[in-house]
């Protein structure tokens, strides 16, 4: 691919991407390369690299493009709209500038595909704006030629000055509806912890000790020229040091290892499942977690995985066969009053509610999710998880334990479910989940208090919450 090609599809994947009804950036970048075999490796780097960063760091570029394209290249104010994009409005000498978004300037509006592509060249890769023009050359395969306008913009996107006078969404890139709600999660720290999201995430890998302990999984991948160290927190991760073709690897084929993040792989250890209890993974998903457990039951005992998506759920049954896992049953159920489920109130030693939620704590796998978070969408999120651990409480056998888990930050989705939960639910109370950490993982728990909050910055992984309530016993 020429380098304006590379361009052009960077311009096309993101116009597919950023509404908020497209696909996830994942999705979108394997169908696009689907339908594009001849597109080599350097090829595939460079236009995800462009389309990653637009989607990171999108709100710093929106800024920086509104000083780059105001009247004279002046200082203006700015507002933002609902999806806190910004847009121009009066200097301070009153002159009231046109909306970026306008039809006239639709090339240039901060929220267009092309404009953050252009920003994105200038400010983060450091081009100048011959070098973009260059690009931008109007060949078979490439973007338009740049207009006027955005030649003189280019100029001045690198400019770093206007990020000085940013409010902490822009300097933290994260919508400005959600300033509050990451606030009350995260704390003061709000802009280094969503600065830490920036960055492209490491692949971890969890150890399958059903098939080989740490040190030989490490050999293995060795073997196959894949470098990984020692995860700090998980005795079972390993975390790639460079890209690599995981799927490819013997180590991953024989199921020595799986792709987990050392905060889910921490997350599942923490529910103590043991060798002959009856545990119910109620949200399982593709099974991740489940396999973890299994490996810690050492396949003796009952794994129920449940879910409500077949098509996810059918996922896990290859990844069974090839971790060795002989103890979990794959369970589609049609809701919380399932036949399946009901059968088992009273009777399971472990819940885990690995709950849907906003997802915020994987941004740095999945930028394009942060744009498309509400205050709306965190309360039907909320909403639901008090209907699953409504309906997964009963499960519990006296003195047994729940363990809700989210890949959240937020904390209506943390602190505040767990509380509501205590109150809904009188004959549950809240293990200190240091004391758990100390019987099955090195060193002392990160944080304080009884419950997990784990965060990119603090702890390098991905933002995960855990609790666990244990049912009194009768």
């Amino acid at each position: 691919m020429t380098p304006g090609a590379r361009v052009q599809s960077a311009i096309g994947l993101l116009s597919e991407i950023l509404p908020d009804d497209g696909p996830t950036a994942d999705a979108a970048v394997r169908g696009w390369f689907r339908q594009r075999r001849y597109a080599g490796s350097k090829d595939r780097a460079a236009v995800t690299g462009l389309v990653y960063q637009a989607l990171r760091q999108r709100q710093e570029l929106a800024w920086a493009l509104s000083f780059a394209l105001a009247p004279g290249n002046g200082v203006l104010s700015l507002v933002a709209d609902a999806s806190g994009v910004p847009s121009l409005v009066a200097d301070a000498s009153g002159v009231q500038a046109a909306p970026l978004s306008s039809a006239s300037q639709a090339p240039l509006s901060p929220a267009s595909a092309r404009a953050l592509v252009i920003a994105a060249m200038a400010r983060l890769d450091g081009l100048s704006p011959t070098d973009i023009a260059a690009r931008f050359d109007g060949g078979q395969y490439g973007p338009e030629p740049l207009s006027d306008d955005e030649l003189a913009a280019a100029s001045h996107l690198a400019d770093r000055a206007s990020l000085a006078a940013a409010p902490d969404w822009v300097r933290g890139n994260y919508p400005q509806e959600l300033d509050g709600p990451l606030r009350a999660g995260l704390g003061h720290n709000v802009v280094a912890e969503m600065a830490a999201m920036i960055p492209r995430a490491p692949t971890d890998l969890r150890v399958n000790t059903l098939k080989a302990d740490r040190g030989a999984a490490q050999a293995s991948l060795d073997a196959d020229g894949i470098s990984a160290d020692l995860t700090p927190m998980s005795p079972l991760g390993l975390r790639v040091k460079d890209r690599a073709r995981i799927a490819e690897s013997a180590a991953f084929r024989s199921g020595m290892v799986e792709v987990q993040d050392e905060g889910a792989q921490l997350a599942a250890m923490l529910v103590a499942a043991q060798p002959g209890h009856t545990v119910v993974d109620y949200c399982a998903g593709a099974g991740g977690k489940t396999l973890g457990l299994a490996a810690a039951m050492g396949n003796a005992g009952i794994i129920h995985a449940f879910d409500v998506d077949s098509t996810r759920l059918g996922k896990s049954r290859p990844r069974f066969s090839r971790s060795g896992v002989k103890c979990a049953v794959a369970q589609t159920i049609r809701g919380d009053d399932d036949p399946a489920v009901v059968a088992l109130h009273g009777k399971a030693d472990r819940v885990l509610v690995d709950a849907p939620c906003s997802a915020s704590g994987t941004w740095r796998r999945a930028p394009e999710g942060k744009w498309r978070v509400t205050e709306k969408t965190i309360a039907r999120h909320v909403a639901r998880q008090r209907a699953i651990l409504a309906a997964a409480a009963p499960l519990v056998r006296p003195g047994g334990r729940l363990v809700y888990v989210t890949c959240s930050v937020f904390q209506d989705e943390n602190h505040a479910q767990a509380a509501w939960f205590l109150e809904a639910q009188p004959e549950f109370h809240a293990l200190d989940v240091g004391n758990i950490w100390g019987e099955f993982l090195p060193g002392p728990a990160p944080g304080d208090g009884p419950y997990l909050q784990l965060t990119p910055l603090q702890n390098q992984t991905d933002g995960f919450f855990v609790a666990v309530f244990e049912r009194a016993a009768q």
